[in-house]
């Protein structure tokens, strides 16, 4: 079955559970026939979103590697220590790698084509689509 497709959807809301590690993203895609996908991460470990402008229209979300996610934001995972930011697991590099490593963490890079970006580390992502 042929993966659901994002690309050029609007993000109409997004919403960040907490309590149970889940992250929606609500779009839209308003061209010809107009479609509602819902995009569902479990099991949320991690997230970083950048540049949300109200009006974001997605190019992709695709599986990344979570090690690549890990080096591309070292600086950000560094930062975050004093907070214990992500997780309270974050206290070096070495220990956030071999925490998700085991937890067989898989990754997500949200791109878009205007405004919001970033990632997600979590269980799972899943795409549904309504039209």
């Amino acid at each position: 079955m042929k993966p659901k497709s994002i690309h050029d959807n609007r993000i109409v809301r997004y919403e960040v559970d907490a309590e149970k590690r889940r992250i929606v993203l609500h779009t839209v895609f308003e061209g010809e026939p107009r479609e509602y996908t819902i995009v569902v991460f479990e099991g949320v470990m991690a997230y970083h979103f950048e540049g949300d402008n109200f009006g974001n229209i997605l190019f992709d979300v695709v599986e990344t590697d979570v090690q690549g996610i890990l080096a591309a934001n070292r600086d950000l995972f560094e930062d975050g220590q004093r907070f214990a930011w992500p997780g309270p697991w974050n206290v070096s590099a070495e220990a956030a790698s071999q925490h998700l490593k085991s937890q067989a963490a898989k990754a997500w890079e949200i791109s878009s084509s205007y405004g919001l970006s970033g990632w997600v580390i979590g269980e799972a992502c899943n795409i549904s689509t309504t039209i």
